[in-house]
């Protein structure tokens, strides 16, 4: 009968003791500085995309698409306004 509730209690050590192991390496790798580092994605670079002519012209396109978009919710705004008012 103490055998098996000293088994008991080496099982219980031996999962306590690899939660604690596996909790050191997460926290040792996921603190890194480059883990921590954030990369906006809402921006371009200029130095970056305008380097190339593939860039340029991506940025373009961009560009026009964004104008485009903007005189669409113009006019829709208008549109309701008038419909409403």
């Amino acid at each position: 009968m103490n055998w098996s509730k000293n088994s008991g209690r080496n099982r219980h050590f031996r999962y306590l003791k690899n939660a604690l192991q596996i909790s050191i390496v997460i926290v040792l790798v996921s603190c890194k500085d480059t883990f921590l580092e954030e990369v906006p994605k809402d921006s371009l670079n200029p130095n970056v995309v305008l380097t190339s002519k593939a860039g340029f012209e991506n940025y373009m396109t961009a560009l026009h698409q964004s104008a485009r978009n903007e005189l669409i919710l113009a006019d829709l705004t208008h549109f309701c306004d008038q419909s409403i008012g």
